[in-house]
């Protein structure tokens, strides 16, 4: 890249966006909140509450037997023409 000076560093520089930091009180908002959240849940999950989470994420995970055949060939089929690396 060529070297375009200072001239051009001064006058491009104020169309930059200015960085601006975090406010420390709604940092420490997110912190308490997620913490709080995090603790709630475990505390829910080890007293098995939450029996009710296992039946419902088996429900919405039970794909038929037709549906999963047809994802398995359309991927197939998406990966044959386009080879990823993976």
């Amino acid at each position: 890249m060529p070297d375009r000076g200072r001239a051009w560093d001064r006058r491009y520089a104020d169309r930059r966006p200015a960085v601006r930091p975090v406010p420390r009180r709604g940092a420490w908002f997110l912190v308490v909140t997620g913490t709080t959240l995090l603790g709630v849940a475990s505390v829910l999950v080890r007293s098995g509450v939450t029996g009710w989470d296992e039946c419902l994420y088996r429900w919405l995970n039970d794909v038929p037997t037709g549906v999963a055949a047809l994802l398995t060939v359309c991927v197939v089929a998406a990966k044959a023409k386009s080879p990823s690396k993976c």
